[in-house]
């Protein structure tokens, strides 16, 4: 049974971007399109299609025929012609038929050829379109004013906005009220966006022939095709074999299906032989913010090319930022004045930079394989003010763990231009998807760096902060009794927790950052990870999978059901693990 049809009234633009008109004496004839006035003598019609008539604004006809019926053209169907450029209008064997170089459109089979179809455009869309011809308006991506004069059809239906254009018989401007980024709100409409394959420019109305604001909008672009003034593909791709990915040792069978069913991301942790692999990405000038919680985040006048989620998290943005219901803007003048670092730079941290965690595996591990990778010598620039906001050793990691010989600098902007900036991109998680090797490699390197000097010893991460242990002092005695020895890894020195966990034979201790330290440790290593029981996050899991640890999990309620909560270890499961961990 065919599904119903929905009746949507259209005029008939030409391929020459004209509009089928019908003159006072009745003869058709086609019309540039020029405002809101060109619709008076425009030829209306009824087509029915299988689109429902509630997307008829936003969406091309998609139906391979139309039946059509209109006074001045009577009724029949119109097929779509094989170059999917608009439709044939035939009736009685005989094919409507217009040339660009007469005004007079008539029906002549001997005329018609492939090319001389008509596009049916909704009469509300083409009433919209004209209308955006009372403005002058502003790229809100690049801040470039657009005359409303350059506002055009052009031939091959096409829909022109100074020099970007938009393919009607792909899709239409999309008309929106910034500022709540919700069509079809009743708000006033504003604004608008033309996409065309990857690319997205959104138009604001000029004030006083000014861009609008004078901002530039931050689309989130960071998947688009790399194209555009000023980018360059430059990537170079590290691929592994599959990768056995096993499981954590676990004390019962509800903590195994705790694992399946409650993944922090909603993706369950892929168990089994997994893909890994990492890609460079480079680009040049381009923008990168330093401003506290946006730290690595680049863009340019395209889009986000690497966001990382902090823009949209951040609470605290910068001045130059703003929040505009859903889309965010940096003002020009920002950028104007952005100061410009000649050399290619690394980019390697995150908003999260001042976490241990991040800083050391997200960013230090991430600068080893980018270095690795890259076939240039590479700077860094890192925030003036990052050590006042964070007691870690930042400057003083990177020369111990081996980058002293890198170019680093310091900026007070909060957003800086780079000349040519690289970083890592991952398919799903870094951690997640650097390959084994580099781990084992970097493992290997910082040993080396404390070799003669770790212990071989037992190792248990105290907590003074979020997910302390509710029994400390049960769980203190129970570790000790077996030759562990209790740290607190806050006050130590980072070459101190290198010395440690290079020679950890058994690391025990709740989820935290102090676990990131598990990169130094040697693949005969045993883990046991404490863990809040309303959310797994497989990061130490993943790290110690990575190294070949032998790893087990232990989901532990919290005193406030919260992540970051008290844990209370259960004795009984802790002693069961600890044996199974010991022996494997």
């Amino acid at each position: 049974m065919e599904a119903a049809r929905s009746q949507i009234e259209c005029c008939l633009l030409t391929w020459h971007g004209t509009v089928v008109s019908r003159s006072a004496d009745g003869v058709l004839g086609q019309a540039p399109l020029t405002g809101p006035e060109s619709l008076a003598a425009a030829c209306r019609l009824t087509v029915e299609s299988r689109l429902n008539a509630a997307f008829a604004q936003h969406l091309p006809l998609p139906d391979e025929t139309l039946p059509y019926a209109s006074g001045p053209l009577g009724s029949g169907i119109a097929t779509r012609a094989h170059s999917r450029m608009g439709y044939h209008f035939s009736r009685y064997g005989i094919f409507l038929s217009a040339t660009d170089d007469r005004p007079v459109i008539d029906w002549n089979r001997e005329a018609a050829q492939s090319w001389e179809t008509f596009l049916p455009v909704p009469v509300e869309v083409l009433a919209k379109m004209l209308s955006l011809g009372g403005a002058d308006w502003t790229d809100l991506g690049t801040g470039e004013i657009i005359p409303r004069s350059t506002l055009i059809f052009k031939p091959r239906f096409r829909f022109g906005a100074g020099r970007f254009g938009i393919d009607l018989t792909r899709s239409y401007p999309t008309f929106f009220a910034r500022g709540t980024g919700a069509p079809g709100s009743g708000a006033p409409r504003d604004a608008f966006l033309l996409t065309e394959r990857d690319e997205v420019h959104a138009l604001a109305p000029c004030r006083n022939g000014e861009a609008a604001d004078n901002r530039v909008w931050l689309r989130f672009g960071e998947n688009d095709a790399w194209e555009g003034a000023g980018a360059q593909v430059a990537d170079f791709e590290l691929q592994a074999a599959k990768q056995p990915v096993v499981p954590p040792a676990f004390a019962h069978r509800d903590d195994r299906r705790y694992f399946f069913e409650k993944s922090w991301n909603r993706r369950p942790p892929q168990i089994g032989w997994a893909p890994a692999g990492v890609q460079t990405r480079t680009h040049e000038n381009a923008f990168m913010f330093l401003a506290r919680s946006l730290e690595g985040v680049i863009f340019d006048p395209g889009g986000v090319r690497q966001l990382y989620g902090f823009l949209v998290s951040c609470q605290d943005l910068p001045a130059a930022v703003t929040r505009d219901g859903d889309r965010h803007y940096i003002t020009a003048q920002a950028l104007a004045e952005a100061p410009t670092l000649p050399g290619h730079y690394a980019a390697f941290y995150n908003g999260n930079a001042q976490n241990h965690y991040h800083w050391l595996v997200d960013g230090i591990l991430s600068l080893y394989t980018l270095r690795k990778m890259s076939r240039e010598s590479l700077k860094i620039v890192l925030p003036e003010s990052i050590s006042s906001v964070s007691n870690l050793e930042y400057v003083e990691s990177l020369k111990l763990l081996g980058f002293g010989d890198l170019d680093v600098s310091f900026s007070s902007a909060p957003v800086v231009r780079l000349e040519r900036v690289s970083w890592i991109r991952s398919r799903t998680d870094l951690v997640e998807d650097i390959p084994a090797e580099i781990y084992h490699e970097f493992q290997a390197a910082t040993a080396a760096i404390v070799a003669g000097s770790a212990r071989k010893l037992r190792v248990y991460v105290e907590r003074n902060a979020g997910r302390s242990i509710e029994n400390a002092a049960e769980v203190r005695e129970f570790l000790e009794r077996r030759g562990f020895e209790t740290v607190r890894l806050e006050q130590i020195p980072l070459l101190e927790q290198l010395r440690l966990f290079a020679g950890a034979d058994f690391v025990v201790g709740p989820h935290g950052a102090g676990l990131s330290n598990l990169v130094f440790s040697p693949p005969s290593a045993r883990v046991l990870e404490l863990i809040p029981d309303c959310q797994m996050r497989p990061f130490f899991w993943n790290i110690s999978s990575k190294l070949g640890h032998e790893y087990g999990m232990l989901p532990c309620p919290t005193d406030d059901g919260t992540f970051n909560g008290r844990l209370r270890v259960d004795m009984a499961k802790l002693a069961r693990l600890f044996a199974l961990i010991e022996k494997a």
